[in-house]
């Protein structure tokens, strides 16, 4: 039980914690740990509540900062990364611009292993659940490369790089959409 809720960190950090200009692993939404113990003072259980998710970072972050650490962290999996049609971090709007990319303070892919450990703690072990999650991540990067123009109309828009929305949509859909 200890173990697993200290592999929470992991998790928790990666999805919910970026850096800023003041703070290399800071959480961008709160949360609270209730420990639970028994009778004799033994840890027995846990429960976390978070609430208040900066969903504003996802696109974007001042200059010198990073957005949450599960974006760089998916991409430097070269591996995982390709099931997911994912290229390197700097080729997503979403991370790239004035954020930090290459950080020597963060070894995203030690990081990201430390996650997939965490994750198979939690029974979130290579399959359906973990692809789901992979998956949302990847589509939000995909999703923040579309380029929109005037349509020919002059009255409304349209997007400038459709395979983009149909790898975005894949990823939000299935491989089916």
């Amino acid at each position: 039980v200890n173990s697993k809720i200290l592999a929470t960190s992991e998790v928790l950090e990666a999805f919910g914690n970026a850096k800023t200009t003041r703070n290399d692993n800071s959480s961008r939404f709160g949360k609270f740990v209730e420990i639970q113990f028994n009778q004799q003072n033994v840890i027995v259980g846990a429960r976390i509540n978070q609430y208040l998710l900066e969903k504003s970072r996802v696109s974007h972050q001042i200059g010198g900062e990073r957005n949450f650490h599960i974006f760089y962290q998916l991409c430097q999996a070269r591996e995982i990364a390709e099931m997911y049609s994912l290229g390197r971090a700097e080729e997503y709007a979403f991370v790239r611009g004035r954020t930090v990319i290459d950080d020597a303070h963060f070894s995203d892919a030690k990081d990201f292993a430390e996650v997939l450990e965490a994750m198979d703690m939690f029974n979130i072990k290579e399959g359906a659940d973990r692809q789901s999650i992979f998956r949302l991540v990847a589509g939000i990067l995909h999703f923040g490369n579309l380029e929109f123009a005037r349509d020919d109309s002059g009255e409304g828009s349209r997007i400038r790089n459709p395979e983009t929305l149909a790898v975005a949509a894949s990823m939000f859909c299935g491989p089916e959409a």
